[in-house]
């Protein structure tokens, strides 16, 4: 397995999602790691993007976006909302 950490803003904002959210923030990230470590294939609704940098984001659901730093090891930074991606990007 990939080697990746959660940063502190990350678990904080985490703890503020609903079960369900969580619940699906837990499988994007699960599905990231196996498609990194040449498990699976990336499915396309995952909507792996790159933002600037080594920072990159994928969706887990509509409206909730997940912030990681391509590095090792991987980074964990924010989950949020597509506002919350614009005001990180902006703070980079």
């Amino acid at each position: 397995m990939i080697r990746h950490y959660y940063a502190p803003r990350f678990d904080r904002d985490y703890r503020k999602l609903s079960r369900k959210e969580q619940d699906a923030v837990d499988q994007a990230i699960d599905i990231l790691l196996r498609y990194f470590a040449h498990e699976i294939e990336l499915p396309h609704g995952l909507g792996l993007k790159r933002l600037v940098g080594d920072y990159w984001e994928i969706r887990t659901s509509l409206k909730t976006r997940v912030i990681f730093e391509l590095g090792n090891p991987l980074g964990f930074l924010l989950v949020g909302s597509h506002d919350a991606v614009r005001r990180f990007i902006r703070e980079v």
